[in-house]
């Protein structure tokens, strides 16, 4: 099956964990001919700024066909609007059998629709990222989001066969921001890279023993920790408090929190710097626990994903990683409360070792190899 993945609401960043490259990656896996279309924009690893990058085609390291396309004559209508050229030719030369679109919001999917009804044996399905934490905070963009992306929404929704959230509150975005009716609309978690989970087996031991070499109870936590993770300060200092407890971080560090952030490493606080997608995962397999105390991020569905028992903050809308035993869930995310579930799962082995074999049990539900299988069938 030809299936075109359709990037154009925001950034695409090559050789990153997102959705949109472990998605894609098993859809080729699966047997597919998969080529993503998509914008010039990357994202910017310290802040929540765009870079740009030039416009053109290449072959990605998976195999897969990219097509970045050019802004239109004003580049910052493409940075509100997301209003590209040559959009209808590049569907036209695709050929799709399928047409999957990562998130609606952008004013070029009148392009799209323009095809679809030109070629009506071509199919349609649309995600969504969009929610209430992320996106339609301010007066603003709730207006934005009510009237322009709604628009968006529901001209594609003539000819989608199905909407996907892919967290519960981005299903019911859909439904509140948009009108589109609920029959149409499923749930397509983000998940974990079977492959590199398959790959973590071969250096374990060494890389345990080299992290945590007084096997100490080993927490992990990372991403790009911003103002909305804050909360990790606070993993800091509640770990620092602790025996017999190392945590791990990684990802980048935001300006506004260097400072802070730097003052509470120590021996049994590391911090690992920027790694890549194979040592996420190696660093994921050797932790006995994870603890995420901010917003969400996909990387709560790689742990999931991988089977580690873990830590979350209750948001609304992301009930979805509670398979049940897996994991707790933490209204508040203090230090105090932080230090109090930790220390519980550290001196209750019979508590974590249900955790953990509840974990390991239930990964199954974040294998992308099967949540592509289920985005073109």
């Amino acid at each position: 099956m030809k299936v075109v993945n359709i990037c154009l609401a925001g950034s695409y960043n090559d050789g990153w964990g997102y959705q949109d490259n472990l998605l894609t990656k098993y859809q080729k896996l699966n047997g597919n001919d998969v080529t993503i279309i998509t914008s010039r924009f990357v994202n910017e690893k310290n802040s929540e700024e765009y870079l740009t990058v030039p416009s053109g085609i290449y072959i990605n390291e998976l195999g897969i066909k990219i097509k970045r396309l050019n802004f239109v004559k004003f580049p910052w209508i493409t940075k509100i609007f997301r209003k590209y050229r040559g959009l209808y030719s590049s569907l036209s030369e695709e050929n799709p059998d399928l047409i999957f679109i990562h998130c609606c919001q952008f004013v070029d999917i009148i392009n799209v629709c323009k095809y679809v009804k030109n070629h009506p044996n071509v199919r349609v399905k649309v995600d969504n990222h969009a929610d209430y934490t992320n996106s339609a905070k301010s007066v603003p963009a709730k207006i934005l989001h009510y009237t322009l992306w709604r628009y968006c929404a529901r001209k594609i929704d003539r000819y989608a066969e199905k909407f996907y959230g892919v967290m519960p509150s981005r299903c019911d975005f859909l439904m509140k921001y948009y009108g589109i009716d609920k029959s149409k609309i499923d749930l397509l978690v983000m998940g974990a890279d079977d492959e590199l989970i398959e790959n973590t087996s071969k250096n374990l031991n060494e890389l345990s023993k080299k992290v945590n070499p007084a096997n100490n109870f080993l927490i992990i936590t990372g991403g790009k920790i911003d103002m909305h993770k804050k909360e990790t300060i606070d993993l800091m200092k509640a770990i620092n408090q602790m025996k017999d407890v190392k945590l791990l971080i990684f990802g980048s560090i935001v300006e506004e929190l260097i400072s802070e952030f730097n003052a509470n490493l120590s021996e049994k606080v590391t911090y690992l710097g920027w790694i890549n997608q194979q040592e996420t995962y190696d660093y994921l397999a050797v932790s006995d626990l994870a603890v995420f105390p901010g917003r969400h991020s996909v990387l709560w569905e790689q742990a999931v994903g991988i089977g580690l028992p873990s830590i979350f903050k209750k948001w609304k809308g992301t009930t979805h990683v509670d398979l049940g035993g897996n994991c707790i869930i933490m209204d508040n995310c203090s230090e105090e409360n932080l230090k109090k579930e930790i220390e519980n799962l550290r001196d209750n082995n019979e508590k974590y070792q249900a955790m953990k074999k509840n974990a390991i049990e239930k990964k199954k539900y974040f294998s992308y190899k099967e949540i592509a299988r289920m985005s073109v069938e």
